[in-house]
């Protein structure tokens, strides 16, 4: 099986038909032995889920959801939940108390398996880190079980967590997008009601209003995720150059190791170590004028003073508001702008079939 006819599957309309009718041999002929745990799975024992395990997989592919996306994001997406569940049969663990079955550490798992798919189809190494961001992340917001959970406090901290787990990527505010899109279809081929011990404690409309919310509040979020990681670098400067204030704790100095290790160290080491920090710092700032650019909507001088960037007297909260709001409107622009090139292309396509 070659990637272009892969990746028209994937486009078209009922995958999941098209693919349980698919026999065993060719399935494996196309994604290799390995595949078939997924296949032959079954049911998956979990109030979360009604489908058998490969079924599951294909009706997340059909139930994502352009949402603006171009067509090739929309791939992205697509190509990403076709393997988003398929290390589940190598960590499936039955639970004995609730008799059910867990799933710890399956996304991890699945990106692995997925790797070597996709190598074989011929995906360069960048578009499979791309693949892997969003396969591995793609259970991340989970543990945002209420819609009063969604902060911006909150959707930073995730971000960080899935931003340091991201192997050779970088995530951007359009690769959060597209995650959000693969999680809304995974949780459409879901239960539609949760229940346990005969309570309902979750439902698919539910699931689906929080991530909308999540999408909502990602430009405020990012934004935060920024700026406490600079703060944070910012303080490892002082203490790099004034050394540790000690922390007294019941009589006794408890970081005292760390005043060793900074007594220990010569000036250039410090200074190298500053250097280091000051070059992070940075980079974190950089990305931060990248989000504020989306869609080449560049801030200018009187922007970037109404953003907090030389305007002291702004509070950081007012800056921080002011910079999530340009970003949002950034966004804004970039969803119509996708809108516009899907719909195009879509015309396109439509005129070469004709």
């Amino acid at each position: 099986m070659n990637r272009k006819e892969f990746e028209n599957d994937l486009l078209s309309q009922n995958v999941t038909e098209k693919y349980l009718n698919m026999s065993r041999e060719e399935l494996e002929e196309r994604f290799g032995s390995e595949f078939l745990k997924t296949v032959d799975f079954g049911g998956q024992n979990n109030n979360n889920h009604q489908y058998e395990l490969f079924e599951h997989i294909l009706r997340t592919v059909d139930s994502i959801e352009p949402d603006g996306l171009s067509q090739e994001d929309l791939l992205k997406v697509k190509i990403a939940a076709f393997f988003h569940d398929i290390g589940k049969p190598n960590v499936a663990k039955l639970n004995e108390k609730t008799g059910q079955t867990q799933y710890i550490g399956h996304a991890k798992q699945s990106a692995e398996l997925a790797t070597s798919i996709l190598e074989n189809l011929g995906y360069s190494e960048q578009e499979m880190a791309e693949l892997n961001f969003l396969i591995q992340s793609h259970d991340d917001f989970i543990p945002i079980a209420k819609k009063e959970d969604v902060t911006k406090e909150r959707i930073s901290k995730i971000l960080t967590s899935i931003a340091k787990r991201a192997e050779n990527y970088t995530p951007t505010i359009s690769s959060y997008k597209k995650l959000i899109a693969l999680c809304k279809g995974d949780a459409m081929a879901q239960n539609k009601v949760i229940e346990r011990n005969g309570e309902v404690i979750d439902t698919q409309e539910d699931r689906i209003a929080r991530l909308e919310s999540i999408q909502e509040i990602l430009p405020e979020a990012i934004i935060l995720k920024q700026e406490n990681e600079i703060a944070k670098l910012e303080k490892q400067k002082r203490e790099t150059k004034n050394g540790p204030a000690p922390i007294e704790k019941k009589g006794r100095i408890v970081n005292q190791k760390q005043i060793d290790i900074w007594n220990n160290m010569t000036q250039e080491e410090k200074e190298e170590k500053i250097n280091s920090i000051d070059a992070e710092i940075a980079k974190l700032k950089q990305e931060e004028v990248e989000l504020l650019e989306i869609s080449g909507t560049k801030s200018t001088k009187e922007e970037d003073e109404k953003l907090g960037s030389v305007k002291v007297k702004s509070s950081s909260e007012d800056i921080h508001k002011q910079k999530a709001k340009h970003l949002k409107d950034s966004i804004n622009k970039s969803h119509q702008l996708d809108f516009v090139i899907a719909e195009l292309e879509n015309k396109k396509g439509k005129n070469d079939r004709s």
